[in-house]
C-alpha cells in the first residue's frame, strides 16, 4: 500500500469513527505601499495560508542552507537533489513522524508561478493584489525535531536563526512576484523556535520574526505607530494598524492565537494562558477604540474558535452522550468578543484547518438566541493551505474586496494538479459567487448559505454539493459527506453545549 493510499484509507476509517459518535441519523525598515491612482469600486488581495515551507526535503542540502545566509538559499536550494534524497527523507521522517510531505522548494516555486499568471500584465490588472494577507503557519511540522536531528551539534541559537532565515526565504522569494505589495501576517502554531503548539511571550523567536514581520507592512502612521507595531509583535505576535489605501478606514487586528490553544504550552511545556488573557484584553481596547473612531476592523489570526471537528471525530467523542466536543481554544472568550462587536468587525481571516471553510460568529455564540436588533454576527473564511500535508492539492485565493464597505465581495481559489511541484498545472477551482449563489461574503450571505446548510441534512442541494466539492482540493467529499449535519453545527455554534444541542437536537 502506498504512502497516499494508506492516508486515504485513515481518512475513511475517521469517517468512519465519527458517525458511530453521531446520533443515529445525524530589521528593515517598513514597505513603501505602491502608489494607487484611483481607488476603483473593488480592489484585488492575495490570500495564503499554512505555508510550512519544508527546508528538509533534501536532507543533503540543510549543512548548507544552515551555514548560508538566507539570500543564497534559492541558489542552493535550486542544486539538483542528492543521489540519497528519497533515502534521507524516509529516515527523517521515520525519526520525526509526519503524515506527510509539506511544501518542498519545487512546490513553493511552482506556486509562485502560479500565482504571478494570474496577477501579471494587462490582462490581469482586475486580479492584480493591492495587498497580501497570511493567515500563519511559515514553517514546517516538526521543523524543530528535523534540524536537531540532522545537526544534532547545533546550538538553540543557530537553530533560532535556521527558522529566522526561513521565514526570510519565504517572504523574499514572495516579494520577488511583487515587492510593492504590503503583506498583513499572522503567526501560526508551528511558527515558533519551541515546537509546535509550545512558545512563550517576549522570547528570541519573536523579537527576530517582529522586525521581519513589520518590514512586509505598509508605512506605519507615524514613528510612535511603529514601535508600537514593533513592541507587540516581538512581546506576543500581535498588532493592530490602519490598513493601507485604496482600503478606506478600515483597522486590521491582528493575534498570534498559539497562546489560546487548547493544546497550548509554554517552551518548558507549562499550561499558562495568561498571555493569552492579555492578548484578549487587549483586543478588547482596540475595539472599543475603533468603534470610536467609526472604523471598519479585519480580525486577523490562525486559529478559528469553536469546536475542533477533527479532533472531535479523531477522539471517538459521542457529544450525545453528555461528553463535551474537542474545542480549539482554551475558552469562548474570543469567539465572545467578536460577537459582541460584530457590528464593527466585517471580516474574520484563519487557516490551520488546511480546508476551505467558513463559519459564522453570532451573538448568543449559537447557544442562547441572539438579542433583539442584534447584529447578524461576524462572518469568518477559512483559507485553505498550499501545504498538501492532508494529501490535498495545493490552493491560493484571490479575493475581490470592496475597500470602503471593508467586506469580502467575492474570492476566487486556485489548485494545483497535483502536490509535488513538479510537471504541476493550476487551475481556477471556483469562484464564491458562483458558486454559492451569494453576492459578497457578508455576514447575511453566510448566514443564509448556514441556514441553508442546516435545511439540507442530506447535502442534496447545489450549494451543498458546492461545498462539498470545495472543501478539500483534490475533492475527498466522501470525508464530510456522512458528517454534513455535525459539521454544519459547527459552522454557527462556538460552544460546545450549543454545538450538542445542534448535532443531538431534532433528530430524524
Amino acid at each position: 500500500m502506498t504512502q497516499s493510499q494508506s492516508i486515504r484509507t485513515k481518512l475513511i476509517a475517521l469517517a468512519a469513527c465519527a458517525l458511530t459518535a453521531a446520533p443515529p441519523l445525524a530589521a528593515q525598515s517598513p514597505r513603501q505601499t505602491a502608489p494607487v491612482a484611483k481607488a476603483s469600486a473593488s480592489i484585488a488581495a492575495l490570500f495564503l495560508s499554512d505555508i510550512h515551507f519544508d527546508p528538509y526535503a533534501d536532507p543533503a542540502l540543510v549543512p548548507k542552507l544552515d551555514a548560508a545566509p538566507s539570500t543564497q538559499w534559492p541558489t542552493i536550494l535550486a542544486t539538483p537533489a542528492s543521489p540519497t534524497q528519497k533515502e534521507d527523507v524516509a529516515a527523517l521522517n521515520r525519526a520525526c513522524p509526519v503524515r506527510a510531505a509539506d511544501t518542498s522548494e519545487a512546490l513553493w516555486q511552482s506556486t509562485l508561478r502560479a500565482i504571478r499568471a494570474q496577477t501579471s500584465g494587462p490582462s490581469h490588472a482586475a486580479s492584480h493584489p493591492a495587498f497580501a494577507v497570511i493567515t500563519g503557519d511559515f514553517l514546517a511540522h516538526d521543523f524543530d525535531c528535523k534540524y536537531r536531528l540532522l545537526l544534532p551539534t547545533r546550538t538553540h541559537e543557530q537553530f533560532l536563526a535556521f527558522a529566522v532565515n526561513t521565514l526570510r526565504y519565504l517572504y523574499a522569494s514572495l516579494n520577488a512576484n511583487d515587492e510593492h505589495i504590503p503583506v498583513y501576517t499572522a503567526l501560526g502554531n508551528n511558527d515558533t523556535a519551541c515546537g509546535g503548539n509550545r512558545l512563550d511571550p517576549n522570547n528570541d523567536f519573536l523579537a527576530a520574526a517582529a522586525h521581519i514581520v513589520a518590514a512586509q507592512l505598509p508605512q506605519a502612521e507615524d514613528e510612535a505607530a511603529r514601535q508600537s507595531i514593533l513592541r507587540d509583535l516581538a512581546s506576543g505576535g500581535f498588532y493592530s494598524m490602519r490598513m493601507a489605501a485604496p482600503m478606506q478606514n478600515t483597522r486590521l487586528i491582528v493575534l498570534d492565537d498559539i497562546f489560546f490553544l487548547t493544546e497550548f504550552s509554554t517552551c518548558s511545556g507549562q499550561k499558562d494562558y495568561s498571555e493569552e488573557s492579555a492578548q484578549l484584553d487587549w483586543l478588547t481596547a482596540q475595539l472599543a477604540e475603533a468603534r470610536a473612531q467609526h472604523q471598519n476592523v479585519w480580525v486577523l489570526g490562525h486559529i478559528v474558535p469553536g469546536v475542533a471537528l477533527y479532533n472531535t471525530f479523531q477522539k471517538r467523542i459521542n457529544v450525545c452522550a453528555g461528553n463535551p466536543p474537542w474545542m480549539a481554544l482554551d475558552s469562548t472568550r474570543l469567539a465572545q468578543v467578536l460577537a459582541d462587536n460584530a457590528d464593527i468587525v466585517r471580516l474574520g481571516l484563519f487557516g490551520h484547518t488546511h480546508f476551505d471553510e467558513m463559519a459564522l460568529v453570532r451573538p448568543g455564540l449559537g447557544e442562547t438566541p441572539p438579542p433583539p436588533g442584534s447584529p447578524i454576527g461576524v462572518p469568518i473564511k477559512f483559507i485553505p493551505s498550499i501545504s498538501p500535508i492532508n494529501l490535498n492539492n495545493p490552493t491560493f485565493t484571490i479575493a475581490t474586496i470592496d475597500p470602503h464597505a471593508s467586506t469580502l465581495a467575492d474570492y476566487t481559489t486556485y489548485a494545483a494538479s497535483n502536490t509535488t511541484g513538479v510537471d504541476t498545472t493550476w487551475s481556477k477551482e471556483y469562484t464564491y459567487s458562483t458558486a454559492y449563489g451569494e453576492p459578497d461574503f457578508s455576514a447575511a450571505s453566510v448566514a443564509r448559505l448556514i441556514a441553508a446548510f442546516h435545511a439540507d441534512r442530506s447535502a442534496s442541494t447545489a450549494p451543498s454539493q458546492a461545498y462539498l466539492r470545495n472543501f478539500f482540493a483534490g475533492n475527498i467529499s466522501f470525508l464530510i459527506a456522512p458528517l454534513w449535519h455535525p459539521y454544519v453545527c459547527a459552522m454557527d455554534h462556538q460552544t460546545g453545549p450549543g454545538y450538542a444541542a445542534c448535532v443531538c437536537g431534532n433528530s430524524q
